[in-house]
């Protein structure tokens, strides 16, 4: 007789719809995904705004917010907000601990500390996504290197920790640099809805590129401008869909440049399908990712992907085959890669993207994924059981 499906906390340091960024939207699809088999979910995130409910249900996944003044990741200055965060974080771990069986932490960063050390105390597993990987951006070297604290709480996540789930070859590669052990590794990548395209096909007209994220440092999005002012005048256009701190400074780049007639910034989108509908290529020039959720999505919809050579690019793309990938922080690579985009025969650029969408919908679809992570939550409560408290 099969055993019944285990109950599942959620614990992210932003969420939907104050942050629409790939950890929240992984978060969204995932619990959806795993709500639809009968797995209890519910999700623990701050609340920055008022206007934001504190309370709320999406679907029947459950969604607890809890007011803070800055985001918990943050520590530093913000170390009020992160000590509120703890209080109540532990709180409601220790209050629901009969309703939950595993707390499945998405990054490894300060938000993560108070989870981890309630799952210890209650002998609770704990599962953590890394977000990040690379010698700058490894979610566990970067709470290393604050200056609060940070050795204590990056060697109490990595002792304390049950599993870690590692959506790319680099960063489980960084997890077994950390000491990690192979058995508390799994990989599993991140998954999404393959859509129609029959119902409302394409729109590309061959020079439509796209970039979807955070506009912050990590992006890089100012190389991304950079590299379309060295195309010839109306050669090519870039809708750049997201928001974020650096907003501002590259709207005026792009003014300064003299690009802002093809290249336009869109803002947040909770729903991006018309934008890679119009779209030929998609366009990334961060420096680091774990596994880009936006990069997923546009192969989804058969969107050539044009992306830099980081963590969990390389897992997906298949340069030349089913996309085009330059090393990340390289201007003149990434123009040769513009060129390159811009004069394929449109009888390619339309074959690449047919191999693009046949990969996600092989190893990335998110039912498979979301099977995956239900087996990995059973061996993880199976074997809490016959482990005492750590």
């Amino acid at each position: 007789m099969e055993s019944r499906l285990p109950r599942i906390v959620m614990v992210l340091p932003t969420y939907l719809p104050e942050s629409f960024g790939g950890a929240e939207q992984q978060c969204r699809r995932l619990s959806t995904a795993l709500a639809r088999r009968g797995v209890g979910v519910a999700i623990l995130a701050p609340r920055l705004k008022r206007a934001t409910p504190a309370h709320e249900t999406e679907g029947a996944v459950t969604v607890r917010r809890f007011r803070l003044r800055s985001a918990p990741n943050l520590g530093g200055r913000h170390m009020a907000s992160y000590l509120v965060w703890c209080a109540c974080i532990l709180g409601w771990l220790w209050r629901h601990r009969g309703e939950y069986d595993l707390i499945h932490i998405f990054h490894g960063r300060l938000h993560a500390v108070p989870a981890v050390v309630a799952g210890a105390m209650l002998g609770k597993p704990t599962l953590i996504k890394i977000g990040s990987g690379g010698p700058e951006s490894f979610d566990l070297g970067v709470v290393f290197r604050k200056r609060l604290f940070g050795r204590t709480f990056a060697r109490l996540i990595a002792r304390h920790a049950s599993a870690y789930v590692a959506n790319s070859r680099e960063i489980a590669d960084d997890l077994r640099r950390w000491g990690i052990p192979e058995n508390r590794i799994h990989r599993i990548p991140n998954g999404v809805e393959l859509p129609d395209l029959d119902a409302a096909p394409r729109a590309g007209g061959g020079n439509s590129f796209v970039f979807l994220g955070r506009l912050d440092r990590e992006k890089a999005v100012d190389l991304m401008i950079r590299g379309f002012a060295r195309l010839p005048e109306r050669r090519a256009r870039l809708a750049i869909v997201g928001d974020g701190p650096c907003r501002r400074e590259l709207e005026a780049l792009a003014d300064e440049l003299r690009v802002a007639g093809r290249v336009t910034f869109a803002g947040a989108l909770s729903d991006v399908a018309s934008a890679l509908r119009a779209a030929d290529f998609f366009v990334s020039t961060s420096l680091s990712e774990g596994m880009s959720n936006a990069l997923l999505e546009a192969m989804s919809f058969a969107v050539v992907p044009l992306v830099s050579r980081v963590s969990g690019a390389t897992d997906i793309v298949e340069d030349g085959c089913s996309g085009l990938l330059f090393d990340p922080g390289d201007l003149e690579a990434f123009v040769a890669k513009l060129e390159a985009a811009l004069a394929l025969p449109p009888g390619k650029r339309r074959a690449m993207g047919k191999v693009a969408r046949e990969t996600v919908r092989q190893k990335f679809g998110i039912d498979e994924v979301a099977e995956r992570h239900v087996a990995l939550y059973r061996a993880l409560t199976e074997a809490a059981r016959v482990q005492p408290c750590r």
